[in-house]
């Protein structure tokens, strides 16, 4: 594959703008979990992608200590 920058910023830009549509029609509220241990409920599309945005998940880390 060539190094540099080609077409691949352009090609992950354009189906990101279309599925964040779908993503918006389709959200439900959910949980989301962050490194630190907090969490907290993705009410709208908009909080969703700002906890994205802060490193919060889907997953609900493991708790190592006992």
């Amino acid at each position: 594959m060539p190094q540099g920058k080609g077409t691949y910023g352009t090609q992950v830009g354009r189906p990101a703008k279309k599925m964040e549509g779908k993503d918006k029609e389709n959200f439900k509220p959910h949980m989301m979990y962050c490194k630190d241990g907090s969490s907290k409920k993705a009410k709208t599309y908009q909080e969703h992608l700002k906890l994205k945005k802060k490193g919060c998940g889907h997953k609900k880390p493991k708790n190592g200590k006992k």
